[in-house]
């Protein structure tokens, strides 16, 4: 298995209201400027992190620690394979994975260019305070309270089958 890359706060980054998380969370996000500040809000926010340059690294470090991720936040798009494909993939490992999609795109576009449902949409550039609220909701929503997807554009396509992504 992958050895999780945990990080430490550089700076602490709490929501105004002084909520803290606990936990692991997995990081993925192929800039690793970003993928330093991310983590380092969250460790500052109280939570343990795991970080991944790419997906393949998270599906490998998901495996890996499943029983002690909480929830993932994972990149749109990145080199090889895509954040789509890694969200099918967590999915088909296990159904009830949090996961947050951070881009730059649209939530109407990042919902159309995804075939499996997002627990929450996060745009970026993002501050710390709208990273750890948008968490918050997820991690504090009951197991199966998945927001509804918004309407897919006609003409987006990708494979619908979980074990086409077994592999990666």
């Amino acid at each position: 298995p992958a050895s999780p890359r945990e990080r430490s706060a550089p700076f602490a980054a709490s929501p105004g209201d002084g909520w803290r998380g606990s936990g692991a969370l997995l990081v993925v996000e192929d800039e690793p400027a970003l993928r330093r500040m991310t983590a380092g809000m969250l460790v500052g926010a109280g939570f343990r992190v795991l970080t991944a340059a790419d997906g393949r690294e998270a599906l490998a470090l998901f495996r890996a620690h499943r029983h002690e991720v909480r929830a993932v936040l994972l990149d749109l798009t990145m080199p090889g394979v895509s954040g789509s494909e890694v969200l099918s993939a967590l999915r088909a490992l296990d159904p009830d994975v949090r996961v947050v999609i951070c881009s730059g795109y649209s939530e109407v576009e990042v919902c159309s260019r995804l075939d499996a449902i997002p627990d929450a949409v996060l745009l970026k550039p993002f501050r710390p305070r709208e990273l750890l609220a948008r968490l918050r909701e997820v991690l504090e929503r009951p197991r199966g309270a998945t927001p509804r997807r918004p309407e897919r554009r006609r003409g987006s396509g990708g494979s619908t089958d979980p074990g086409a992504f077994e592999k990666l």
